[in-house]
């Protein structure tokens, strides 16, 4: 393994390899647990994997402690009021964010945390089950944060340095649960200096059948909804895209990198709140989800970001910033009932993605390498044909890293926001 120190040790105190953190208010299937003890990082290494839960003294916690009892050297429990300590009280040298409905394949620790070690990477992503998207079909040592947001990684297994987490600040939010993934993956994307990608087998699978997050891997057109099947989460959901719209509006670099991640928000996360699930929410939770998408739409989506997003999608969004919930639970009913194809931006589609050369191996050294040519690879951000100077050798002269960090600072921020709209 790479590092200045011998891999798990600090100071020359042994310390695990990987903290798992539990984002769920509920207690975690069974079959989550029982994987999470059967990590084949634990039978090469002793004592590499710790688990931390957030819990209280609901009956969800009860549960944990029974489990904390069984398993004293793996799972620790954490007050919620320590929450937002959690990479401080995580000893791992990687944290990975698991939901309640998740379980880990056997050897998908072991796999993250050598790929992570050997190309130094601060991000490392690893497939979901039954998710057959190009960017997975191998690995890769390098690609870039708009490549993962529009590829539809960012609700896959998301290895993160622990350092990155205790210098730069991201935090799981665990009260959004299991959407707790995709903001804390995409802060830790714009702040890492380098993101790879594990191909092969699948990292992350549902701990039960129908225990999916309901996220990135939406159908694409819209089928009647099963009552009492359907355990819809949209507050939740919609609390993990205002957060994703946080993260783009503090981290990412103005111009083309923020336009094509919100476009991303308006284009596929957001429209998601509004399929036919929606109808069945209850009114009164109908109209908080109407009036939060709304807030959305004013506040990051100008007119003509507005226009450029799918008709079908469009008119919904339109219809749940004005406040009419009965006309929009229509419209769902009606594209639904007369199966109108789905119109909407699918993720990655903006994106070149990756066409493997061979077989996909995550053990093999070829499966690993960063490809040849430009074209074999997910395509990053260039500047645009048009840009001016100034930014160009703005971007090349102070490191992307420095850029974010001053983004933070809302005086800074708003000097570069007026500097590009004049220059860039």
């Amino acid at each position: 393994m790479t590092g200045s120190s011998r891999a798990g040790e600090v100071d020359g105190t042994s310390v695990p390899e990987v903290t798992v953190v539990l984002a769920v208010h509920h207690a975690p299937q069974a079959g989550a647990l029982a994987a999470l003890a059967a990590q084949s990082i634990r039978r090469r290494k002793p004592g590499a994997l710790e688990v931390l839960a957030v819990t209280d003294e609901c009956a969800a916690g009860v549960r944990l402690r029974g489990s904390a009892q069984r398993n004293p050297g793996l799972l620790r429990l954490v007050e919620p009021a320590a929450a937002a300590r959690l990479p401080q009280l995580a000893r791992g040298r990687y944290l990975l964010l698991l939901g309640a409905g998740e379980c880990l394949g056997a050897q998908a620790l072991e796999r993250l945390v050598a790929l992570a070690d050997r190309t130094r990477a601060d991000v490392v992503f690893g497939r979901r089950a039954q998710d057959r998207r190009a960017i997975f079909d191998r690995s890769w040592t390098r690609v870039e944060a708009v490549d993962c947001a529009l590829a539809g990684a960012l609700g896959a297994a998301a290895l993160v340095r622990r350092e990155l987490l205790v210098d730069s600040g991201p935090r799981p939010q665990v009260e959004l649960g299991d959407f707790a993934a995709r903001p804390f993956a995409l802060e830790a994307c714009l702040r890492s200096r380098r993101i790879a990608v594990l191909g092969g087998e699948d990292c992350l699978v549902a701990a039960e059948a129908g225990a999916g997050d309901g996220g990135d891997e939406g159908d694409e057109g819209d089928e009647a909804p099963v009552v009492g099947t359907v355990r819809p989460r949209h507050e939740q959901w919609l609390r993990a895209v205002a957060a994703l719209l946080e993260v783009v509006q503090q981290l990412a670099e103005p111009g083309a990198e923020s336009a094509v991640l919100l476009d991303w928000v308006f284009g596929w996360e957001l429209p998601q709140l509004l399929r036919t699930d929606f109808l069945t929410l209850e009114v009164a939770a109908q109209r908080r989800v109407c009036a939060g998408v709304g807030r959305l739409v004013e506040r990051h989506c100008p007119s003509a970001r507005f226009q450029a997003v799918a008709p079908r999608d469009r008119l919904r969004l339109e219809l749940a910033r004005r406040g009419r919930v009965a006309a929009l639970r229509r419209l769902i009913r009606y594209q639904a009932a007369y199966g109108e194809p789905a119109m909407h931006l699918v993720a990655g589609e903006r994106t070149a993605q990756p066409a493997p050369s061979s077989s996909p191996s995550s053990s093999s050294s070829s499966s690993s390498s960063s490809p040849s040519s430009p074209s074999s690879k997910p395509t990053a951000l260039e500047p645009a044909p048009g840009q001016a100077l100034v930014v160009q050798v703005w971007r090349g002269l102070v490191p992307a890293q420095l850029r974010r960090r001053l983004r933070r600072q809302p005086a800074w921020r708003g000097f570069v926001n007026r500097a590009y709209a004049r220059w860039g």
